[in-house]
């Protein structure tokens, strides 16, 4: 039995080293295939299951395969940028340059203006290089809101010192009466003093102060009466602010405030005295439309109903000036010191009195008053010191001339119709050289001044035209 069992064995045996040598196994071949990379070669061969490999041939290293890459600096409008790639297999790296990029714009808010800083409307910025694409605006600096000497909005707490001031009668009430020790540029004119209000500017109380350049009312003033003269030859004065809350303009207020740009007349504003802006030449006026007292009308003041004219701006610079027949009276001095060529009166004129100074110092070359028919009186030196005006003839139903009132330098032929039975004293004043007086009346009434003619021009009595 054991004989048999190694028989057996030796068999097993010999057919194994039979089939390894060939003599039995047919080679089955496989293709495969090792993948080159960017670091070896790859290859491809067949292969049998008893290992024996044939026709292997190799396959070249292929490039680098890199991964979408990475920003390592970002391009901008001023330089360029980088981006970097990663071999994902080996990981070589390597760096691809980014060409600069147009201005990119952000969005910046608006910053509101304070009285501190200035403020920014809305804008685009470049993100990179903060030039302003579009929309860009500065906001001034705002003004402030002073209450009781106090910035609502900043806190800040000032208000022009030195001030002298007067108990009003009633107690109750305060008017700065002279600049004092106050050298302010921009002044500040407080709503108290000594708990109570302040309710005017004193006569000449700031005259000839040629140093303020801006005065400013503290909110809180109301129903503020400006004094006579009480800004007058303010030289360099060129801003007028919160000025809505005066209510009345003594005469001359700011004559000769030669800078003054801008002045605002409010709704409760009701009192103009004569030749309270004379001189302002620089100055555009407003008024409140629901002031119930003045109406304004191509630089032009007048009473609400036109009847009487306050003023004519000297900014208008006009060589022609036709007055609306509503007009009954011509304030004093609403002309003062301004050039015409020619100033007109329309058809049906109503006017029936020329105030005091009314075209005092005027460059006036023509002016037909004979056609008004209403006109009762010439005040004052009404024309004193007219150039340029050579004939006046004075309307039939005239009746009283003052003094001064035709002191015209230049003027040669003056008619006085018969209706004048009031004649004041050197009407005149001045010597023109070539007047000659035609008088309507046969002989001087007994109401006229012996002394009339100080002019000692030649009258012609008796005049018939």
């Amino acid at each position: 039995m054991r004989k048999v069992f190694k028989i057996v064995i030796i068999f097993v045996v010999l057919l194994l080293t039979l089939t390894s040598c060939g003599i039995f196994h047919h080679h089955q071949y496989v293709e495969k295939t090792v993948d080159p990379t960017c670091v070896s070669e790859g290859k491809i061969y067949l292969e049998c299951s008893c290992g024996k490999i044939i026709n292997e041939e190799n396959i070249e290293k292929i490039d680098h395969i890199f991964d979408e890459g990475t920003i390592a600096k970002e391009a901008t409008c001023q330089e360029e940028g980088l981006k970097i790639f990663v071999c994902t297999i080996c990981n070589y790296s390597k760096g691809e340059k980014l060409s600069k990029t147009e201005h990119i714009g952000v969005y910046i808010p608006s910053v509101s203006a304070s009285c501190t800083e200035t403020g920014t409307r809305g804008v685009y910025k470049c993100k990179w290089c903060s030039e302003k694409l579009s929309g860009f605006e500065t906001l001034p600096i705002l003004e402030h809101y002073y209450i009781n000497g106090v910035c609502k909005n900043c806190g800040e707490t000032t208000y022009s010192d030195g001030f002298i001031y007067d108990l009003n009668a009633n107690n109750r009430t305060y008017t700065i009466v002279s600049v004092g020790t106050c050298e302010d540029e921009n002044m500040i004119i407080p709503a108290y003093h000594n708990g109570l209000p302040v309710t005017s500017i004193g006569e000449r109380a700031f005259y000839g102060c040629s140093f303020i350049k801006t005065v400013t009312f503290e909110e809180g003033l109301y129903n503020l009466s400006i004094g006579i003269e009480a800004f007058r030859s303010c030289s360099k004065l060129m801003e007028v602010k919160n000025a809505e809350i005066i209510n009345s303009l003594a005469k001359e207020a700011f004559l000769g405030c030669h800078k003054l740009q801008s002045f605002n007349l409010g709704e409760n504003f009701h009192s103009f005295g004569p030749g309270v802006f004379n001189s302002c030449s620089n100055l555009k006026l407003s008024l409140n439309e629901k002031n119930p007292y003045f109406k304004l009308v191509n630089g032009i003041l007048y009473s609400k109903d036109m009847k009487t004219l306050y003023q004519y701006l000297p900014s208008n610079n006009a060589q022609t000036c036709v007055i609306p027949s509503e007009v009954e009276i011509i304030y004093p001095c609403a002309f003062f010191s301004l050039s015409f060529e020619k100033i007109s009166f329309e058809e049906n004129s109503q006017v029936k009195k020329i105030g005091s100074n009314a075209f005092l110092y005027c460059t006036l070359n023509e002016i037909d008053l004979s056609t008004l028919e209403n006109l009762k009186e010439i005040e004052y030196a009404a024309f004193f010191g007219v150039s340029g005006l050579k004939e006046l003839i004075l309307p039939d139903g005239l009746e009283t001339i003052q003094s001064a009132a035709l002191g015209c330098m230049n003027l040669e032929k003056l008619v006085i119709p018969n209706s004048v039975n009031n004649m004041s004293h050197n009407i005149f004043q001045v010597k023109p050289k070539n007047l000659t007086i035609y008088c309507e009346v046969s002989t001087k009434p007994t109401n006229w001044s012996n002394d009339w003619n100080d002019s000692s021009s030649q009258v012609i009595w008796g005049y018939k035209g």
